[in-house]
């Protein structure tokens, strides 16, 4: 470990958010890009309503709780997002646990496994989506993972999903943020790089111009993207709320 790692400068595991050096040293296009995307969504507003010709629902977005005991807020649909208590699966449990015979109350539980659902509630149907897949990480412990040539994405999310459950970003934003750590200097030689994040400069800030000039209009029909791990990182404490989406 390093000076910097060790004075808390740098991260000192790759499950560890970056530090603000270490968005430097590893890309300051990607570090840019990000806070460039947090200025947008900011500026830009919610990106939909809930139609007022329906009841509202709300969905509870939970993940990442690495059995820990989380506060579940009031909603009509809790959707856990992978990376959850090791009592929902047998392999995982202490042998104390086994031992013990207990099981866990799975009523009004449904998993999702690379298939979709659709549930009736206050006389709506939502369909949701789920699927486990995530980019390879590291070794097979890591269930799940897929590489590149095995992505299983194409053509299998259904198009009439409202609710998509991954436990991983959506191309484009996994694309920027693991995009190859060109180093502080060669970053800001002019590459194939600059296209990327000037294209998003573009759609960012005409999606905000269209927002904007369009205020008397009700926006019912858009999408949001939720990260809602609650322990941060390899620290085994959860930091972060449930986020809270009506639609």
């Amino acid at each position: 470990m390093g000076i910097l790692n060790w004075l808390g400068l740098r991260r000192s595991s790759i499950w560890e958010p970056y530090t603000i050096i270490d968005r430097f040293l590893y890309s300051p296009l990607t570090y840019f890009a990000i806070h460039f995307y947090y200025l947008i969504t900011y500026l830009r507003g919610p990106p939909f309503y809930p139609p007022r010709d329906k009841p509202t629902l709300r969905v509870v977005c939970i993940s990442d709780t690495h059995n820990q005991t989380v506060t579940i807020p009031h909603g009509d649909i809790l959707i856990h997002a992978g990376n959850h208590d090791y009592w929902f699966d047998p392999s995982s449990r202490p042998a104390e646990d086994v031992r013990s015979g207990a099981a866990p109350d799975t009523t009004g539980l449904i998993y999702l496994e690379r298939r979709m659902v659709t549930i009736d509630i206050k006389g709506r149907q939502v369909s949701i989506f789920g699927a486990p897949d995530m980019p390879k990480v590291g070794d097979s412990k890591f269930a799940f993972q897929y590489t590149e040539e095995t992505q299983p994405w194409l053509g299998n999310v259904p198009v009439d999903t409202d609710i998509l459950v991954t436990h991983c970003p959506p191309e484009a934003y996994e694309s920027l943020l693991s995009r190859p750590h060109r180093g502080l200097i060669w970053d800001l030689v002019p590459n194939l790089a600059w296209v990327g994040i000037l294209n998003m400069i573009y759609y960012g800030i005409r999606s905000v111009l269209r927002v904007w000039f369009r205020l008397n209009t009700r926006i019912t029909e858009g999408s949001i993207m939720v990260n809602a791990a609650q322990v941060q990182g390899n620290t085994g404490k959860v930091i972060n709320r449930a986020v809270i989406v009506d639609i």
